[in-house]
């Protein structure tokens, strides 16, 4: 499915499930694109990748922020994926996010 500058697939592996979202995340598809990362299941493993995100705005940081205590609520785990220097990755530490926030360190396009 193709959410408005973001594009959002999932795939399901043995370890649960990955969540890949390439392009922008904003106030115009932040809902929709934390939805569809619910629908995968927030008593699960998740293995959201954003290593390939172009823009994110406060929106896409609220988004996270909502997912990572529906995953602690529910006992699921979200690690989210950010590429080395990437905008992602800046942005979650100037805002203290990857105090709380499970990452790991991806390579765009992998």
């Amino acid at each position: 499915m193709t959410d408005p500058i973001a594009d959002v697939t999932t795939s399901i592996h043995e370890t649960g499930v990955h969540v890949r979202v390439t392009g922008e995340l904003d106030m115009s598809n932040a809902g929709t694109v934390g939805d569809r990362i619910r629908a995968a299941g927030t008593s699960t493993p998740v293995d959201l990748d954003l290593s390939d995100i172009e823009f994110l705005d406060s929106s896409a940081l609220h988004m996270l922020q909502q997912l990572s205590a529906a995953f602690d609520r529910d006992g699921g785990r979200l690690t989210v994926a950010v590429a080395p220097g990437s905008i992602v990755e800046r942005l979650l530490t100037i805002t203290h996010m990857d105090a709380y926030l499970n990452i790991r360190e991806s390579q765009p396009g992998t």
